[in-house]
């Protein structure tokens, strides 16, 4: 992905807080009362799915002081295929949430409600679920011929990370990292096969 990948979330947590309250009454009688505040975080993760295959997206809490409810939404519409998670020792939950056959981009909302404080508002995180397609063309060639080989992605909106596989990369196979074209919303990644990586 080339927005989605090896890119390391930043997070803020801050763990209980507990504040105080005094209550004077008219006879000067003085009651301190606890208040708290818990913060949690929510990291939304994002995906690039192709076009029409199933796939998964996913919010991480973290700093919860209790398991939460989570429920999903596209647009108003609460979404089946929800995995609320659970909350592990390490005070995070993962809720995921599974779209079937996406035809094109789309954005959801994970909203969080606080399993503790149950009259706080919820929380809403954007989760966005980006699709694309792969046109590939195959070829027939003389024995001992270079030949190039391409792989073409579309239906995306920015640059794509792609890697070729199949092969020891050397002198006989040359890769090259094609640009995302903004007028037709594609990228075209080629292979170079040197005439003594044509075998049979």
């Amino acid at each position: 992905s080339g927005q989605y990948t090896t890119s390391a979330p930043s997070e803020t947590i801050v763990n209980l807080n507990t504040f105080a309250v005094e209550v004077i009454s008219k006879e000067s009688a003085i009651k301190p009362v606890e208040v708290h505040l818990n913060v949690y975080a929510v990291e939304a993760v994002s995906k690039d799915a192709f076009l029409g295959t199933s796939t998964t997206i996913s919010c991480k809490i973290s700093g919860l002081e209790a398991k939460a409810t989570v429920v999903w939404k596209k647009g108003d519409e609460v979404q089946n295929g929800t995995v609320e998670g659970q909350l592990g020792e390490d005070k995070t939950q993962i809720s995921i949430l599974t779209v079937e056959n996406p035809e094109t981009d789309e954005v959801y909302t994970c909203v969080v409600i606080s399993g503790q404080y149950t009259t706080s508002a919820p929380s809403e995180t954007i989760v966005n679920l980006n699709t694309f397609a792969v046109e590939v063309i195959s070829k027939e060639v003389l024995l001992d011929t270079e030949t190039v080989i391409s792989c073409k992605i579309t239906a995306i909106t920015e640059q794509m990370s792609i890697e070729w596989s199949g092969f020891t990369e050397a002198d006989n196979f040359v890769p090259s990292s094609g640009s995302y074209n903004s007028s037709t919303n594609s990228q075209t990644e080629t292979l170079t096969l040197k005439s003594a990586a044509v075998t049979t």
